[in-house]
């Protein structure tokens, strides 16, 4: 075997042993977010507030789900954005809560659904 192709061997495994190094590391970051999120305050709030929202059922019906996956940002005692999935009976969508703090309490800003 020449050296062109031992190297090429050997730069093909480094590059999937990379690929596979950041592809764990990052689903373990991916859980460790998603569950600071899905503990938090304004998260729980949110999901509520879904629960129990008009328009919410009059989009997606009823039997409501969350999202696994969740974006945004949280920062402590100032705001959260959060943007996740809400399944129902009728169909699915895309939830963006802004949550404030304010006067030591966590008020709902808005909830809008894409």
């Amino acid at each position: 075997m020449t050296s062109a192709k031992i190297l090429k061997r050997i730069f093909i495994g480094l590059g999937l042993f990379l690929l596979t190094l950041f592809i764990i590391l990052w689903l373990v970051f991916d859980r460790q977010i998603n569950n600071e999120f899905k503990e938090s305050v304004p998260y729980e709030m949110s999901v509520e507030y879904i629960k129990n929202d008009h328009e919410a059922k009059m989009l997606i019906g009823d039997n409501l789900s969350f999202g696994r996956s969740i974006g945004g940002h949280l920062s402590p005692n100032k705001e959260a954005r959060l943007v996740f999935k809400v399944k129902g009976g009728e169909s699915s969508v895309r939830a963006v809560c802004i949550v404030e703090y304010v006067s030591g309490n966590w008020d709902i800003q808005s909830i809008t659904y894409d």
